[in-house]
């Protein structure tokens, strides 16, 4: 790694490395707790581009990766499509946060191009993630998990026990239930209980 360290933006410090976005997915390369420090990464023809860091230390994953959305989203809206967001999540204590983010990239591999730290600088806490379409909020993801679990008809309490596998809270799985049977996405079974299925299901 090359490049001056000591150059600052503002009170953001500024890292010049050269800058390879991947192409193809292939190794570990991959096509498809707040905003830190920005980088300006270099590539072969010498022009800039400007990077961001999220930190997501001392954040649960769903927090984690609403920020992560939150933070995606706002770039793509912005236009920085060739700017890569420096994800900080740590390696021993942030491997649950890692682990979904990587998932949840490899998910979204024709929306967006990665890298694993360890691969681009001998660093598994962090991933390198350049936006290029908008990805789903978090509550797009509950719904389609809902949507996805009530293939055949299921309780509230057995949709709550499967969602908090996914760091979701039962405030927000109610009111996405709820969302869900008004547009008419999910239906309200009463066989002697309540059970919810997915609508296009006969």
């Amino acid at each position: 790694m090359s490049g001056s360290r000591n150059a600052t933006v503002g009170i953001a410090a500024v890292r010049c490395w050269s800058l390879n976005m991947p192409q193809l997915c292939g190794g570990r390369s991959f096509q498809g707790s707040g905003v830190g420090g920005t980088h300006m990464a270099q590539s072969s023809q010498q022009s800039f581009s400007v990077s961001v860091e999220l930190d997501l230390h001392g954040c649960t994953v769903k927090q984690a990766m609403e920020k992560f959305a939150c933070l995606y989203n706002e770039r793509v809206g912005e236009g920085k499509l060739g700017s890569p967001i420096v994800v900080i999540h740590g390696d021993n204590h942030g491997d649950r946060i890692k682990r979904r983010l990587r998932a949840f990239l490899n998910k979204h591999k024709d929306s967006l191009s990665f890298q694993y730290g360890e691969d681009r600088e001998q660093n598994p806490g962090c991933t390198w993630v350049w936006p290029r379409q908008l990805l789903p909020s978090t509550d797009q993801i509950l719904a389609d998990k809902i949507l996805e679990y009530c293939q055949s008809p299921k309780t509230t309490e057995k949709i709550f026990q499967e969602c908090r596998h996914h760091e979701f809270d039962e405030l927000g799985i109610a009111r996405l239930i709820r969302s869900l049977v008004k547009s008419g996405h999910l239906i309200e079974v009463n066989n002697g209980r309540r059970l919810y299925r997915t609508a296009h299901v006969d």
